[in-house]
C-alpha cells in the first residue's frame, strides 16, 4: 500500500467530522459514511481476498478503519458537547435563580445577567449550529431554558417555575 493511497480517504473523513462533528453536531452523517464505507469496503476487500491480493486487502481495511474513526471522534464530540451544555445550562440556571433573589423575578433575557450575575452568556454547545441557549417566556407565563441535544430536534428544556428538565421533540 502506497502512503499516499489513504489521503483522499483522510481529507474527506477530516471534512466529514468538521461539518457533521463541529458544524451541525448531529452524527448522522458520519455514521452512514461510515456504514456505506464498512459495506461497500467489505465487499471490495473480500473480492481483492478471494484474488489473493494481500495490497488491495490492506487498503480497504485503512479505509474502512479511517471511517471508524472519523464516525468514532464524531459521536465523541457530540458527546461531549452535550455534557458542556448540561454543565453551561446548570451555571445559567443557578444565575438566574441568583437573579431571581435578588430582583424578585426571573431575567426577561440571558444578557441581563452580564456582569453580574455571569462574566457572560455562555454558549451551550460548541457548534456552528444550534449552539446557543434559548431562553424564553411561554404563553402561560412560564420561563424556559433550551438547547439543541440532537439537530434539528430533541431539545432539552428547563422550566424555572417547576425546576424540572423535560425534553421536547
Amino acid at each position: 500500500m502506497k502512503p499516499h493511497a489513504l489521503r483522499p480517504t483522510i481529507i474527506i473523513a477530516g471534512c466529514l467530522y468538521l461539518f457533521d462533528g463541529l458544524v451541525v453536531g448531529q452524527g448522522v452523517i458520519g455514521v452512514f459514511v461510515f456504514v456505506v464505507a464498512l459495506l461497500a469496503g467489505g465487499v471490495r476487500m473480500l473480492m481483492a481476498v478471494h484474488k489473493k491480493d494481500q495490497a488491495q486487502v490492506r487498503l480497504r481495511a485503512a479505509r474502512i478503519a479511517v471511517y471508524f474513526l472519523m464516525a468514532v471522534a464524531i459521536l465523541a464530540t457530540i458527546y461531549i458537547n452535550n455534557r458542556i451544555a448540561a454543565y453551561q445550562a446548570e451555571r445559567v440556571i443557578a444565575a438566574c435563580r441568583q437573579f431571581e433573589t435578588k430582583n424578585h423575578r426571573f431575567p426577561d433575557r440571558l444578557p441581563e445577567l452580564v456582569p453580574e450575575f455571569l462574566p457572560s452568556v455562555p454558549r451551550a454547545k460548541y457548534t456552528l449550529l444550534y449552539g446557543e441557549f434559548t431562553y424564553f417566556l411561554s404563553y402561560e407565563k412560564r420561563h424556559h431554558l433550551y438547547y439543541v441535544v440532537f439537530p434539528p430536534f430533541a431539545r432539552a428544556i428547563y422550566s424555572f417555575e417547576s425546576g424540572r428538565w423535560s425534553t421536547f421533540d
